[in-house]
Order: C-alpha cells, then structure tokens, then sequence
C-alpha cells in the first residue's frame, strides 16, 4: 500500500512535468516563426518613435526661432532705433544692442542669429553691432557667397520663415555647415532680417538616433522637397520616393510634421533589423533539441525528488499531532486536511499576538523616546509592530488633553478616554504614515514625525499647519482644548530622545503661552539661568564611571555650549557652573580606591577654577574628566567580566523559562539594556539571544538522548511555547529534526 502510495504520487508529478515540456517546445516552435514580424515591427515602431522624436525637437526649435521673430517686433528699443534711421544716434544704438543681449539660445543646435536693420544698413548680434556690414561678412560668411550675393539674397530679400538648406559657413576661424532660418521682421514702419544659424552637425546627431542601431539613412526635406540636412548615404535618385528597395534590402519609415509640413524618411537595413531575428531562431532550434533530451531527464528525476518530501511530510505531520491528525482518503488529503488545520492555528496564534501588539507598540515608542532602545528592538519592531519611519530626521512632540479639573475624577476619565480616541483618528487622517503616536500617560499623548530626506522647511511648515488644524477641529467640533509642544530637530533615530525632552521642556511653557503650538527651538532664551539638570549629571557620572570618555566629552560639550553659546551665561553664573563641575569631579574621587591614584585625582580636581579665561577653564575640566575616565577603566573591565559572569549564571538557572529576555537580564543586574548588550557579546563572544539560543538547544539534546520525555515536553523544559517552535529552531542549528536525532541516538545505542 506504502508503495502504490509513492509511485501515484511520482506518476503524477511526471506527468505534470512533461506536460509542461511538451508546452515549451510547442511554444519554441511558435516562436521562432513569429520572431521574424515582430522584430522587424518593433523595429519600425522604435525608429518611428524616434524619428517622431527629432521630428517634435525639430517642431519646437523652429517655434522657439518664430517666438523670437515675434519679440524683436516688439522690442522697444529696437522699433526707436530702426525707425529712426541713420539718425537714431550711437545712444539708441547702444541701446538696441543691449536689447538683443537677454535673447539667446540654450539650445546646441543654434550657433547664433543677428538682426539687419536697412534703414541703419547696421548689424546687430547679441554679442556686438556692425555699423559696417562688411566687416561682420570677414568673420562670418557663407563660403560660396561673395559679399553682394549676401546682401541679395539674404539681407535685401523679403522673408517669410525660409530655411537655406545646408552650406559651408565661416565662423570666424572655424568653418562648418550650417542650415540657415530668415524671416523679415515688421518694426514699426520698417522691415528688418532676423537670420538664425543652425549648426548642421548637431541636426544631424538627432536625425541620426533614428537609424545608429541599424544602420542605413535619413533625410530632412521642407514643404517644397528641397533638402534641409540628412545624414548617411541617401539612395540614387529621388531618395523621397524609395519606399522599398526591389530586392527588399531596406526598410523605409515616414512621418510629416503637421506644424510646418516638413517630410522626415528613414531607410532601415533590413539585414541588420532581422539579425536578432534570425539569431533567435538558430537559438531556439538548438534549445528545442537539447530540451527535448535533457527535459526527460530532468522530468524523471524531479519527479522522484518532488514526490520524496511530500512523504516525508506526512510523516512528520504524523509524528508531530499524533492520533489527533486528520486521516484523510489518500496521502494528498491527509496533507491538506492535517496542513489546513496548520494554517488555522497559525492565525488564531496570530489573531492573539495582534492582540497585544498595541501594548507591544506602546512599550516599544516608550523606551524610544527614553533612549533605551536596542538595535534588535528595532529590528522587532519594523517586522512585527509594522512601525516605519519615513526618514531619520524629524521631530518630537507631546499633545496635552485637558478636562480633569472641569468634573467628577470618574467622569473626566471617561472623557479623556474618548478624547484620545478621537485624536488617534485625526491624527491618522491628517498624517498618514509620516506620524508615529503613543500614549504617555491617561490625558498626554507623544507623537514622532519623520520625513523623507532631505529634511525641507516647506515640509515642516505644512506639518505645523496641520497640527494647528488638528488643534482648531478639536477645539470647533468637538470642544477639546489641548495644548502641543514640539522638540526640538533630531537627525538619527538615537538622537531621538533629546528631541522628546525638549518637548517635555517645552510643554511647561504651555500654562503661560497664548499659542496651541509651542515649539522648543522657539522659547525665549533663558538667559543667565544656568543649565546644569541633575538627569544630566547623572549621565556624566556613570558615563565616567564605565570609562566612556567619548560620551563624557559629548556631555561636557553639550553643557558648555548651552550655558556659554546658547544661554550667555553671566559672569557669576559660569562660575557656579565650574562649581557645580569640579563638586562632580569630587564625588567621584570619592568613589574610587587606591591612595596614591585618589590623591593624585584629587590634585587635578583641585585644579579646577574659574578665575581662568573660559576656554582655559573648560579645558582643565575637560582634562580632570578623562583623567577620571581612565582611571575607572580598569575598575571598569573587572566590574564587566563580573557582570557577565552574573548573567551566565543567571541564564543557567532560567533557561527554561520561555519569558527570558535581555530585558528581563538586564532587569537583574540593574543596568541598560544596550549596555549589558555590549558587555555580554565582548566578554561571550556572542550576542545574548545566540548563548540562550545555543545553552537551550545543548540541554534539548541531552533531553533527547535520555528518551525520558516527549519533543513537546522537551520544548516547553528547554523554553519553547510551541514545540513547532523548537523543532523548526533545533533544525536550524543542528541540521536534523529532534524526530531523526533521537532516532540516529538509538541506532548508535
């Protein structure tokens, strides 16, 4: 029966395969046949597209040349220059030279224009005016015009937007092809010749994109079929009327412009156009041949590879539920029954979870915004509490409810709780996923939000704008009052908790403002109060303690920036501030051990005055610190070792319990999280959650070899909830289910 069972489920598997052979190479045989056509379709319509390109580009210079014909009309200074004639004087001169400076071309195609004005017989360029038309002919003229035939045909001639094809031009010392556009100009009463100079050379670059890939020609003509520029060899003849060679060599494309009835033809060759074709079909015709042989093969021996863990499977589900499993008529609908079941599982234990992930969501922005948050935290967190910043930078703020005073304590809890409830669903209508809210306490919420990179002032001015719209709906709809404080700037997500207890500071400024919105960066300067927190004090002592002289030179900074720079300090005030130091300084003298180096400190300590130039001054106190610094290092390093010491025992005596977690660890020993996080895989060599994960995993195999207990009475005494759990991570580190390990212990026993 176990056999019938295996060779149905290859039989099918096989069959599956070769159906799915026999519809490649049915499908290598279409299409090679059809790769023919539709190379040479796309072909056309890429070079079309391009052409239509050049054709628009082409459309657009020669409107952007009229649209210049149509401002020197009405220049001004022009008008009183032309129509004034040779007595316009040098001053109108001068000025409608300086008139044509402003008119220039940003585009690479046009070289230059200048302007004739017959009443002035003048030149005048952008770059300068030539009373003498002949000396601008010596630096740039046609070089098949003489000077006459110049002022023929270009200068005296009436113009209306006339293209001269394509002819050598000397620019100064260069010489090139240029296509010229000449169109006479109405000023007034007179007539002037607005000529313009296009380079050929760049019109033929843009012509060219059409036909680079595969080679062949193009050509430009006007209205009257008079060639303009063109690029490649044009065909014998009359290149307009090509259409399709009669040994079908090119393939020829089309397009009109509708702005000026100017043709564009393109002849592809059709031998370069079809290569990838024909290559196609070499290749498809080789592969037909080698799938046909070697897909046998590889259906035969996928089929038994496929059918092998399907077997397997079922029996591990069979091992794993027991008698409880879902029988089922065959194999396939014992695996279905028994993998739905699975599934169902799977969401109500994810049903639970989602259940607690607000309470999850609210510890997690709390130790954020205390600046306690490790980096597996947040690793948590972006995976499983769908939390996403928008950037790096942002800010922080607090959003104050108020309504206690007004009623009864039962009676204004109940209205804060449907206040908050109705600010939650503002704020997520307002911003979306750019704002990141907890709640801080019953009638105080906390918000973070983040933008993109890079931090814009429009993008903070339209978010104050919607925090004071959220503000004014609160107060009109609904009659809340709450006040908003704001952080200020932070541009890492480390530096985040500074941001919130600005806030915080800001918010007792709250009571006294005439705003809903207080910002922080905003306060009146504090001036000669002094800044030295005792919170911040505390973080200096124990920064020095742990020999951290990079925080302790942060810190030092800070407070001397705040008072000196931020909040000028008087005289007397930074006085009080070296006092309020060097009585730090003397704590911690006091803490350590060892007379020689504690009577040396305390000489240093001693040093510390502020009779001295304030830069001197913070320069001892700087000093006096990181001298503190390296004496506790060493002390340091040994309370360390004995730090991790306590937590490997600690982990040796809880390993099964499946609540164990480096908070619960750093709980123990009264420390920081991230700190004991850093002690621990310095003196381990590994990261915490690796050594339970491993120490776990090494008493699960000594469970499995005595044979006492079952895999899920194994999981739930080595700290598993979910022996599925425990078998997918026993797995993982050892390569083998707990199943087939204790079966391999047998054996060898």
């Amino acid at each position: 029966m176990k056999e019938k069972f295996r060779l149905n489920i290859f039989k099918k598997f096989l069959i599956s395969y070769l159906l799915f052979l026999v519809i490649f190479l049915l499908s290598g045989m279409i299409s090679y046949r059809v790769a023919d056509q539709a190379i040479t379709d796309s072909s056309r319509k890429t070079s079309l597209m391009m052409l239509n390109q050049s054709k628009d580009f082409v459309d657009n210079l020669l409107k952007g040349i009229q649209n210049l014909s149509k401002e020197i009309s009405t220049n001004d200074d022009l008008n009183t220059y032309v129509n004034g004639g040779q007595a316009a004087g040098v001053y109108n001169a001068f000025k409608a030279w300086k008139s044509l400076t402003p008119y220039h071309f940003s585009n690479e195609m046009i070289l230059g224009f200048y302007l004739y004005t017959k009443t002035n017989d003048a030149i005048l360029t952008p770059q300068g005016s030539y009373v003498r038309i002949e000396d601008f002919y010596g630096l740039y003229h046609y070089a098949d015009m003489d000077v006459e035939q110049w002022k023929q045909s270009v200068l005296h001639t009436m113009h209306q937007d006339e293209i001269l094809p394509s002819k050598r031009f000397v620019n100064k010392v260069q010489e090139l092809n240029v296509i010229t556009y000449m169109n006479s100009v109405t000023l007034g009463h007179e007539i002037a010749t607005l000529v313009v100079l296009i380079d050929e050379r760049e019109v033929q670059k843009l012509l060219s994109r059409s036909t680079l890939e595969y080679g062949g020609w193009i050509g430009l003509a006007d209205g009257r079929g008079q060639l303009i520029a063109s690029y490649g060899d044009l065909p014998d003849g009359d290149w307009r009327e090509a259409g399709t060679k009669p040994d079908g060599s090119t393939i020829v494309i089309q397009t009109n412009s509708d702005y000026n009835g100017w043709t564009y033809i393109a002849g592809l060759s059709k031998d370069k156009v079809l290569s990838k074709a024909l290559y196609i079909r070499d290749v498809t015709l080789y592969l037909l041949l080698i799938t046909t042989v070697v897909g046998l093969a590889i259906a035969l021996i996928f089929a038994y590879r496929n059918s092998a863990p399907l077997n397997e499977l079922a029996s591990l589900l069979k091992e794993s539920i027991g008698d409880g499993s879902y029988k089922g008529k065959d194999g396939f609908d014992f695996l279905q029954g028994n993998v739905t079941q699975l599934i169902r599982n799977y969401r109500t234990l994810e049903e639970d979870m989602s259940k607690q992930a607000p309470v999850l969501r609210e510890a997690y922005i709390g130790r954020l915004l205390s600046g306690r948050l490790t980096d597996r935290e947040k690793e948590y967190a972006n995976e499983q509490l769908d939390i996403r910043f928008q950037g790096h930078s942002g800010y922080v703020g607090i959003l104050q409810l108020y309504g206690m005073k007004q009623m009864e304590q039962h009676e204004s809890i109940d209205q804060l709780n449907v206040s908050r409830l109705i600010v939650h669903k503002l704020l997520k209508e307002l911003f979306a996923q750019s704002m990141i809210v907890g709640d801080d306490q019953l009638d105080q919420l906390s918000f973070i939000w983040t933008c993109p990179p890079p931090l814009e002032r429009e993008a903070v001015q339209q978010w104050n704008e919607n925090l004071q719209q959220l503000a004014d709906i609160l107060s009109g709809q609904y009659g809340i009052q709450v006040s908003i404080s704001i952080g200020g700037v932070f541009h890492t997500l480390t530096d985040l908790y500074r941001s919130y207890y600005e806030a915080k500071q800001a918010m007792e400024h709250a009571p006294y403002s005439l705003f809903n919105i207080i910002w922080y960066d905003q306060l009146p300067t504090e001036m000669g109060i002094l800044y030295y927190p005792i919170d911040l004090e505390m973080r200096l002592i124990s920064s020095v303690k742990h020999g951290d002289w990079p925080e302790v030179g942060t810190i030092l900074e800070r407070i001397f920036e705040e008072n000196l720079v931020a909040r000028q300090v008087t005289g007397e005030m930074f006085k009080q501030l070296i006092f309020e130091l060097k009585g730090t300084a003397h704590k911690l003298v006091s803490q350590l051990r060892g007379g020689d180096n504690m009577q040396r400190l305390q000489d240093l300590v001693n040093q510390i005055s502020a009779k001295e130039a304030p830069s001197l001054v913070r320069s001892i106190v700087e000093n006096v610190f990181q001298a503190l610094c390296e004496s506790t290092a060493p002390t340091g390093q040994h309370k360390d070792q004995a730090i991790t010491e306590s937590l490997v025992a600690y982990l040796q005596a809880n390993y099964a319990s499946s609540q164990l977690s480096l908070t619960l660890a750093a709980d123990q020993v009264q420390l920081p999280e991230k700190y004991v996080s850093q002690v621990f895989k310095q003196h381990t060599g590994e990261n915490f959650s690796v050594y339970l994960e491993k120490l776990r995993m090494q008493r699960a195999t000594e469970l499995l070899s005595a044979g006492e207990y079952t895999i899920e009475e194994i999981a739930e005494r080595v700290g598993y909830n979910s022996a599925h759990a425990f078998r997918r991570v026993f797995k993982r580190v050892t390569g083998a289910s707990p199943s087939v390990f204790r079966s391999l212990v047998v054996e060898e026993s």
